[in-house]
């Protein structure tokens, strides 16, 4: 009776050491696979400035399609900002990722007729990050900007557009489809 109480007990030990090893090692390689190109990081702190304009959550339902002349002033959008211009935060590499999470699409719209696009602007200048279509959404999360290095003491404005191109033909199956997400910005620093 005696050695079968000590071969349980050794299981169990053995059980919760090789389950506690496989934890820390995906935890490990969770947080090495999120910031692969910024060695060295953390979480920002002191946090950046991250200020949305109306709010990170991404709600759309598809109306009349509109050209691609009409994209700018047509389409909807979400506005965010992102401020490095705190003092706490000089002498500090920073690093920010955006994705779009949370994503809820209806099948309809994964097409090519259904389009996004990511613009940053930096110092007057703006820049077309990211663009795409419907069929880019297959999971529940897109990567918009991978985690890449920003500058410290700028301030970076986003805006994304999502909206249903005029293609000429008849659409009105993707007419009054649901598109939701939630715009997520990630950051990190190094020293």
């Amino acid at each position: 009776m005696e050695f079968k109480k000590l071969i349980i007990i050794l299981s169990v030990t053995i059980l919760v050491i090789v389950v506690g090893i496989l934890s820390f090692s995906y935890a490990w390689y969770a947080f090495g696979d999120a910031s692969t190109t910024f060695k060295d990081v953390k979480t920002a702190d002191p946090d950046i400035g991250i200020v949305f304009s109306q709010t990170p959550h991404v709600n759309t339902t598809t109306g009349i399609p509109i050209s691609a002349s009409d994209v700018e002033t047509k389409a909807d959008k979400n506005s965010f900002s992102i401020d490095t211009t705190n003092d706490k935060l000089k002498g500090l590499q920073i690093a920010i990722e955006i994705s779009l999470v949370d994503i809820k699409i209806a099948n309809e719209l994964k097409t090519s007729d259904f389009k996004y696009e990511l613009l940053e602007k930096v110092d007057n200048e703006s820049k077309k990050i990211k663009e795409g279509t419907g069929e880019d959404f297959t999971g529940d999360k897109l990567v918009l900007k991978p985690m890449s290095s920003i500058e410290q003491g700028k301030t970076y404005s986003y805006e994304l557009r999502v909206w249903l191109q005029d293609s000429g033909k008849s659409q009105n199956e993707l007419m009054e489809k649901s598109f939701s997400a939630k715009l997520q910005v990630s950051s990190a620093i190094k020293k």
